[in-house]
């Protein structure tokens, strides 16, 4: 058996094989770079995004302590209202007393008032009638 033409046939597709092999390496290699790129970048935009995703919790959290303590002091200012307003109910109340004592007393003074002008005209008109009397008995003396 002669393998000379195989031999002559063989060059050009050994060197095709090589060149095949020599492309599929390159594009192996850089296949790898870019796919080591791209996991790179996945990485990077990943960190980047684990990074803003710590910030919006970090602020979630502020927000959440700011709304807790606005609750908080909102829950005071609520029990604050409800003592002033306990505290005005007592006070309405204590004035509504007074308001009745003022009344009584000014009811019970007018009624006073007119017992005492009764009482003050008799005097007057007593204190007249001794005048008069002691206006006479000094011109029965005096005569």
């Amino acid at each position: 058996m002669d393998i000379t033409p195989w031999i002559d046939f063989g060059w050009p597709i050994a060197l095709l094989v090589l060149v095949l092999g020599a492309i599929g390496t390159g594009l192996g290699l850089f296949l790898r770079a870019y796919l080591k790129q791209q996991a790179d970048e996945f990485a990077a935009r990943r960190k980047e995004q684990d990074r803003k995703d710590a910030l919006l919790m970090e602020q979630h959290e502020f927000i959440r302590e700011l709304a807790s303590n606005s609750i908080k002091e909102s829950s005071a200012a609520l029990q604050q209202m409800a003592e002033v307003r306990g505290f005005m109910q007592e006070m309405t109340r204590g004035l509504a007393l007074v308001n009745e004592q003022l009344h009584e007393h000014n009811n019970n003074s007018g009624n006073s008032l007119k017992g005492l002008g009764t009482q003050n005209q008799q005097i007057y008109d007593h204190v007249t009638q001794l005048e008069r009397t002691m206006l006479t008995q000094k011109r029965s003396i005096g005569d």
